[in-house]
Protein backbone atom coordinates (compact mmCIF):
# COMPACT_ATOMS: atom_id res chain seq x y z
CA UNK A 1 0.00 0.00 0.00
CA UNK A 2 2.94 2.73 0.24
CA UNK A 3 4.73 4.14 3.25
CA UNK A 4 2.89 6.90 3.04
CA UNK A 5 0.03 8.29 1.97
CA UNK A 6 -2.27 11.07 1.65
CA UNK A 7 -5.88 10.54 1.60
CA UNK A 8 -9.55 11.67 1.76
CA UNK A 9 -12.61 10.50 2.62
CA UNK A 10 -16.10 11.93 1.74
CA UNK A 11 -19.86 11.35 3.07
CA UNK A 12 -23.09 12.57 1.24
CA UNK A 13 -24.92 14.49 3.11
CA UNK A 14 -28.48 12.39 2.40
CA UNK A 15 -31.04 11.31 4.49
CA UNK A 16 -31.19 7.68 3.71
CA UNK A 17 -27.44 7.42 4.48
CA UNK A 18 -28.40 9.13 7.80
CA UNK A 19 -30.69 6.65 8.55
CA UNK A 20 -28.74 3.85 7.96
CA UNK A 21 -25.64 5.52 9.75
CA UNK A 22 -28.14 5.76 12.44
CA UNK A 23 -28.91 1.83 12.66
CA UNK A 24 -24.95 1.15 12.22
CA UNK A 25 -24.07 3.22 15.11
CA UNK A 26 -26.61 1.97 17.18
CA UNK A 27 -24.95 -1.61 16.46
CA UNK A 28 -21.69 -0.84 16.77
CA UNK A 29 -21.55 0.77 19.71
CA UNK A 30 -24.65 1.43 21.76
CA UNK A 31 -23.66 4.85 21.95
CA UNK A 32 -25.76 6.83 19.36
CA UNK A 33 -24.73 9.50 17.03
CA UNK A 34 -21.36 10.81 17.12
CA UNK A 35 -19.15 7.62 17.43
CA UNK A 36 -18.80 7.17 13.57
CA UNK A 37 -17.57 10.49 13.47
CA UNK A 38 -15.06 9.83 16.15
CA UNK A 39 -13.78 6.94 14.36
CA UNK A 40 -13.38 8.50 11.13
CA UNK A 41 -11.26 11.28 12.83
CA UNK A 42 -9.05 9.28 14.29
CA UNK A 43 -7.52 8.23 10.69
CA UNK A 44 -7.35 11.77 9.04
CA UNK A 45 -6.27 15.58 10.61
CA UNK A 46 -8.79 17.74 9.12
CA UNK A 47 -12.31 18.17 9.04
CA UNK A 48 -14.75 20.28 7.07
CA UNK A 49 -18.26 19.94 5.86
CA UNK A 50 -20.25 21.89 3.77
CA UNK A 51 -23.97 21.66 2.22
CA UNK A 52 -23.58 18.93 0.12
CA UNK A 53 -20.78 16.53 2.20
CA UNK A 54 -18.22 15.91 5.20
CA UNK A 55 -14.82 15.38 4.23
CA UNK A 56 -12.28 14.18 6.01
CA UNK A 57 -8.04 14.55 4.84
CA UNK A 58 -5.01 13.82 5.99
CA UNK A 59 -1.64 15.11 3.57
CA UNK A 60 0.53 12.52 4.88
CA UNK A 61 -0.18 9.18 6.71
CA UNK A 62 1.06 5.72 7.20
CA UNK A 63 -2.00 4.34 5.82
CA UNK A 64 -1.76 0.07 6.53
CA UNK A 65 -4.84 -2.10 7.34
CA UNK A 66 -2.94 -3.77 10.26
CA UNK A 67 -3.84 0.09 12.15
CA UNK A 68 -6.47 -0.21 13.90
CA UNK A 69 -8.49 2.99 12.76
CA UNK A 70 -7.20 2.10 9.44
CA UNK A 71 -9.18 -1.53 9.43
CA UNK A 72 -11.96 0.17 11.15
CA UNK A 73 -12.46 2.40 8.37
CA UNK A 74 -11.99 0.13 5.83
CA UNK A 75 -14.72 -2.05 7.77
CA UNK A 76 -17.01 0.91 7.81
CA UNK A 77 -16.48 1.26 3.79
CA UNK A 78 -17.37 -2.63 2.95
CA UNK A 79 -20.40 -2.38 5.39
CA UNK A 80 -21.44 0.52 3.17
CA UNK A 81 -20.96 -1.76 -0.05
CA UNK A 82 -22.75 -4.28 1.60
CA UNK A 83 -25.99 -1.78 2.24
CA UNK A 84 -25.82 -0.37 -1.34
CA UNK A 85 -24.82 3.09 -0.28
CA UNK A 86 -21.33 3.20 -2.29
CA UNK A 87 -22.88 6.16 -3.98
CA UNK A 88 -22.78 8.15 -0.55
CA UNK A 89 -19.21 8.46 0.41
CA UNK A 90 -15.63 8.39 -1.70
CA UNK A 91 -12.42 7.44 -0.77
CA UNK A 92 -9.21 8.17 -2.34
CA UNK A 93 -5.61 7.30 -1.01
CA UNK A 94 -2.39 8.62 -3.13
CA UNK A 95 0.88 6.32 -1.83
CA UNK A 96 4.23 7.35 -2.39
CA UNK A 97 4.75 4.98 -5.84
CA UNK A 98 2.97 5.99 -8.99
CA UNK A 99 0.27 3.05 -9.08
CA UNK A 100 -0.15 3.01 -5.42
CA UNK A 101 -3.75 5.06 -5.57
CA UNK A 102 -7.12 3.64 -4.17
CA UNK A 103 -10.48 5.09 -5.18
CA UNK A 104 -13.84 3.83 -3.39
CA UNK A 105 -17.03 4.73 -2.93
CA UNK A 106 -19.87 6.40 -6.10
CA UNK A 107 -19.42 9.47 -4.89
CA UNK A 108 -17.48 11.94 -7.18
CA UNK A 109 -15.92 14.78 -5.44
CA UNK A 110 -12.67 14.47 -6.13
CA UNK A 111 -10.27 12.25 -9.40
CA UNK A 112 -6.63 11.39 -8.62
CA UNK A 113 -4.37 12.48 -10.52
CA UNK A 114 -1.34 12.35 -8.25
CA UNK A 115 -3.21 15.28 -6.58
CA UNK A 116 -6.89 15.72 -5.72
CA UNK A 117 -8.94 17.83 -7.82
CA UNK A 118 -12.71 18.69 -7.83
CA UNK A 119 -15.16 16.50 -10.47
Amino acid sequence: MGYISECAFLLAINDKLADELERYELWISGEGYGSIKKNIDKCFDTFTENESYLEWHSDWVKWYGSYPEVAWLERFMDWLDSKELEDYYQFLRIGERFEDVDNRGGLCVYHIRRSFEPC
